[in-house]
């Protein structure tokens, strides 16, 4: 069952952070507007989810990495949302 935790919060680790990844592709602009049509906030509900499920993964280095991966995820986008929102 933690192996399981552990690569949802990989996955979700991902799946988070796949718009800045397809920033350097063609198709980057699409794929961030089809998270912002989804929800504003998705990456960051998504990246904190990732956290507190590697949070209950495998034990040792692994769950270390994941949830630093993941907290830095949350940061990135709170501070794109801090952006959009409010402008620098």
């Amino acid at each position: 069952m933690k192996k399981v935790f552990s690569m949802s919060g990989f996955g979700l680790f991902l799946t988070s952070i796949l718009p800045y990844i397809a920033d350097a592709t063609p198709i980057g602009g699409e794929v961030f507007e089809f998270y912002l049509d989804i929800g504003l906030f998705l990456p960051l509900v998504l990246s904190i989810t990732g956290g507190v499920l590697s949070l209950f993964g495998l034990k040792g280095q692994t769950k270390w990495v994941l949830v630093i991966l993941n907290i830095g995820s949350c940061a990135i986008w709170a501070f794109t949302l801090f952006v959009a929102m409010y402008g620098f």
